[in-house]
């Protein structure tokens, strides 16, 4: 009994690995040439006053190999603003950098960052990488 509830639980882990933070298919979804984009599976946390690199992976089907356009949109009003390092991803690339950055008065808490993945042909795809911003150190020993 005990083999199988860890089996199971094992199992179970598996699962909840693989379920990442994945786009829908884009590119030429009636054919084989289609891709996804995915990203970091937890919040990326950036300091008030900082910035920070996150990689975002363009996961191709063996018959896409277009190049796709990047693109990032913070969410209006939070002080929060990023730019996309690798604006056009080439056939034979896999990942691209976006830094995003917190300025002294970004809003504090969690942020849904929506990253656009758009091909030259079909269907683009976008997905939500979570910044989550925090007080940074100096601000913290002034309050």
């Amino acid at each position: 009994m005990k083999k199988a509830f860890l089996a199971a639980l094992a199992v179970a882990c598996l699962l909840l690995a693989g379920c990442g933070n994945k786009s829908e298919r884009g590119g030429d979804v009636a054919g084989k040439r289609t891709f996804t984009l995915s990203g970091p599976t937890s919040a990326t946390e950036v300091k008030r006053g900082e910035s920070r690199v996150i990689r975002v992976s363009l996961n191709r089907d063996k018959e896409f190999t277009e190049n796709v356009l990047l693109a990032a949109e913070p969410p209006r009003g939070t002080g929060l603003t990023c730019e996309v390092l690798d604006q056009v991803v080439k056939g034979d690339q896999a990942h691209a950098d976006l830094k995003v950055s917190a300025d002294k008065g970004t809003q504090l808490g969690k942020h849904n960052v929506r990253v656009i993945a758009t091909p030259a042909k079909g269907n683009a795809v976008d997905l939500q990488v979570v910044v989550d911003v925090k007080e940074s150190p100096a601000q913290e020993k002034g309050r």
